[in-house]
């Protein structure tokens, strides 16, 4: 009876094959009763059974419940009963049956999940080190050396009493170090043996005496061979030299001292970039190069030096600013007096397009004159919150002279692989020289840097700034000024014409998620927002720059199929009009977007391109130089541009004005900007920009993105960089070669 009880069950009961698609450490834990009748095995799944031992001997009726109908518990006669097999046995099972075939990936969640619910199952230790241990060596067979290390490092903190697990250190680490070595890369080197003596600490490893007697000779024949080269003339190649023999031995003071020679060798200091300025360039807003370079041969009437709660803190190479204390009147004491008539009669002519050498200052001046033949009284047309402000005028290169910079910028000696060279004509500093070295590539970039082949790179892209970070003889310096990031109109587009295309193209773009993912690479940092006008949103809540930035406006959302739908709308009523025999620039189907080669701008312009296709328009992107781009001769539709505002207040009517960066000005945002410029207190200037940003919103003359912050690395034995400048040579009169190297 009760045999033909069991076939019953059993014929009623799903097999275990019914549930092959769910691997078996997912399924609901239970124990297979293998019964056999009539010469057949059938398995019996049942709830986990009272008795845990694993192969006890079992005597008797064998009382257990079907998993599939655990409400009656059934009675299965011993005679009939061939084997039990428990279900962590089954999952043990399993594990050595992936790991004998080398798929590890299969086998280590079986062995994960015994470790959590079944820790002391009998066997379970030897055979997840066996699988380790098995891995390890197909990895190290197949030479990929880091991985079989880090699973050794596994099995270490699994116990450190494993049998070969010192020699397998050993082995698997000489071949790591063996590879770093031939490669030069003796950073990795050093630093691959702290952390294996680090990790495996309380093992008896011979790897460590071993690498550190080499990499100490090592870093004699390097410090030998960087003095020969230094002696050839060869002194960036020398000093590469000399940093990989800091890595190999970081405590010896020769080499410290050599490196220190060579950093400072011939008071040259080597920056990487991304581009370097026109040698005219004008330093504008959309024109980071230039402005960069306006900071040592000279380009602005005045320069930003600091940004307080106050406002800016200006000062003038042309001679002492000052302003009254009724804010009407700008004065400059210049050390030339020719200096000051010249700069009297260019304020005296018509203040021209918004972005033009002086436009602001001219366009707010009342009268001028000299007093004592060199100091210059600019009478304003009604007091200024701060007429500093106005003296921060870019210069074009024939007006540099009124108020020159330090350096000057020299043809380049034959050979040389700079973009730009710039040397000092008067004040002091240990440095005499500045090149500039121009890099596509941000890894050969970062590579340059780590072997010390540049003292400092601008722009660090902020996806890679952790990286940066964790470089131990790296720096970096966060510059005081957010970057306004956003598409900027062609003088003739036709989208000028088409406000509905602008809003299409600005709700196709996901700007929240492509700074997120893109820009900052996942990662969460101060500074970075996405914006609805082009001024910057400070760094923090309590940035005194965000002062111009209207809070209550949100930026327009991602929103693709408002996108489509409005571009489609246009397109038919330029049918409407086409039919009607009307003359119109129609809606385009594709755009060129130009931008320039910065990292930031090429990742981005990348994911523009591939959220507006699919809203229906095709981008063409082109890369071109900042000079190209500011030059309006380039042919596009929209082009990339990275600004820098120092002074919200009177940096809008450069961008926003008449003959502006932005290019157009609608009569509402006229209206709104001279309320900007003609306020005559802080108060009434806050309450007019915020306005001003209602206007820009709805007009929508250029397409704002997102604000960034800038990073510049540096050496960390090039002291007196500024934690946080206004611009990366803001300090540079200050900077100097220490014979440290490493935080």
């Amino acid at each position: 009876m009760l045999a033909t009880t069991v076939l019953l069950v059993a014929a009623i009961v799903c097999p275990v094959a019914c549930a092959v698609d769910t691997p078996l450490y997912e399924r609901q834990p239970f124990d297979l009763v293998i019964v056999r009748d009539e010469g057949k095995s059938t398995p019996l799944e049942v709830l986990p059974l009272k008795d845990r031992t694993p192969g006890a001997a079992r005597s008797g009726d064998l009382y257990a419940r079907l998993l599939d109908a655990p409400g009656e518990e059934i009675a299965i006669p011993g005679p009939s009963v061939e084997r039990v097999e428990l279900y962590e046995e089954q999952l043990l099972s399993k594990a050595k049956e992936f790991a004998a075939k080398s798929d590890f990936n299969s086998a280590y969640p079986y062995f994960a999940k015994l470790e959590r619910d079944y820790p002391d199952y009998p066997g379970l230790t030897e055979a997840f080190t066996k699988a380790i241990y098995d891995e390890a060596r197909a990895l190290f067979a197949a030479k990929e050396y880091d991985h079989a290390l880090a699973l050794l490092g596994s099995l270490k903190e699994r116990s450190s009493r494993t049998p070969g697990l010192e020699n397998a250190v050993d082995t698997i680490g000489d071949a790591i170090l063996k590879a770093r070595w031939e490669a030069e890369d003796y950073l990795g080197v050093r630093r691959t043996v702290d952390a294996i003596e680090g990790q495996f600490a309380g093992m008896r490893l011979s790897l460590g005496e071993r690498w550190l007697g080499r990499m100490s000779e090592g870093a004699a024949l390097e410090r030998a061979k960087a003095q020969r080269l230094a002696a050839a003339g060869k002194g960036r190649e020398a000093l590469r030299i000399v940093s990989g023999a800091v890595a190999l031995d970081p405590t010896s003071q020769k080499t410290r001292q050599l490196l220190a020679e060579l950093s400072s060798a011939g008071g040259t200091l080597w920056v990487g970039v991304w581009e370097t300025a026109a040698p005219d360039a004008t330093p504008d807003l959309d024109s980071p190069a230039a402005v960069r370079q306006s900071r040592l041969i000279g380009g602005r009437l005045a320069t930003l030096e600091s940004f307080q709660p106050s406002g800016g803190e200006y000062v003038s190479t042309a001679g002492v600013l000052d302003t009254d204390d009724a804010r009407r009147q700008l004065s400059i004491r210049f050390a030339d007096s020719a200096m000051a008539y010249r700069l009297a009669r260019l304020l005296l002519e018509p203040a021209g397009a918004a972005r033009e050498p002086l436009a602001l200052l001219r366009e707010r001046t009342a009268a001028v004159s000299v007093e004592g033949d060199n100091r210059l009284l600019v009478d304003l047309k009604s007091p200024h919150p701060q007429p500093m402000a106005l003296a921060a005028a870019p210069l074009n290169a024939s007006q540099r002279d009124i108020a020159p910079g330090e350096w000057r910028r020299v043809s380049l000696p034959a050979g040389s692989e700079a973009a730009a060279r710039y040397e000092r004509v008067s004040g002091a500093g240990a440095f005499g020289a500045v090149e500039e070295y121009v890099y596509s590539d941000i890894d050969e970039a970062f590579a340059d840097l780590r072997a010390r082949q540049i003292h400092a790179l601008m722009g660090v892209p902020p996806w890679r700034v952790a990286e940066v970070e964790a470089l131990p003889t790296i720096e970096l310096a966060e510059l005081r000024l957010p970057t306004l990031h956003c598409l900027l109109l062609h003088p003739s587009s036709s989208l000028r014409e088409r406000r509905e295309v602008r809003r299409a193209i600005r709700y196709g773009i996901a700007s929240q998620e492509t700074l997120n993912k893109i820009v900052l690479g996942e990662a969460q940092r101060n500074g970075f927002e996405v914006l609805s006008n082009a001024v910057p949103r400070g760094k923090s809540l309590g940035d005194p720059l965000r002062y111009a930035y209207n809070e209550s406006i949100e930026p327009r959302p991602y929103e693709p199929r408002l996108a489509a739908l409005l571009l489609a709308a246009a397109r038919a009523a330029d049918a409407e009009a086409a039919e009607a025999g009307l003359t119109i620039r129609a809606v385009p189907t594709s755009l060129t977007i130009a931008h320039p080669p910065t990292p930031v701008a090429r990742a981005a312009v990348a994911a523009i391109r591939d959220q507006l296709a699919a809203v229906g328009l095709e981008i063409e992107l082109r890369e071109a130089s900042e000079e190209e781009l500011s030059s309006g001769g380039l042919g596009y539709d929209l082009r990339y541009a990275e600004i820098t505002m120092g002074e919200p207040l009177t940096d809008v009517w450069r961008l926003y004005g008449p003959g502006g960066v932005s290019g157009g000005c609608s009569p509402a945002m006229r209206d709104a900007l001279d309320k900007v410029v003609g306020a005559t207190d802080v108060k009434a200037a806050v309450n007019a920009l915020r306005d001003l940003h209602r206007v820009v919103y709805a007009d929508l003359p250029l397409i704002p993105l997102w604000q960034t912050v800038e990073y510049a690395a540096y050496q960390s034995n090039l002291a007196g960089v500024a934690a946080e400048p206004i611009d990366l040579y803001q300090t540079i009169d200050d900077w100097r070669i220490t014979d440290g190297g490493a935080r």
